[in-house]
């Protein structure tokens, strides 16, 4: 990231977007976490529902 090394407004301000930023790439962070989560667990299912029909089909077979 490039700094505006001409800005000269109040320190307070900078160090606000200075947070606010920290605050957005922390959030970020924790979507991915949380995506990568639901990503896991949608696979986790698929992979249950594809066994559970296979089983099925199995015993339907069988009869």
């Amino acid at each position: 990231m490039k700094l505006n090394t001409s800005y000269t407004g109040d320190e307070n301000e900078v160090e606000l977007v200075v947070i606010a930023i920290a605050n957005i790439k922390v959030i970020h962070h924790t979507n991915v976490s949380i995506n990568g989560t639901i990503h896991r667990n949608l696979q986790r299912t698929q992979s249950n529902i594809h066994r559970s029909i296979q089983l099925h089909m199995e015993k339907k077979s069988e009869i």
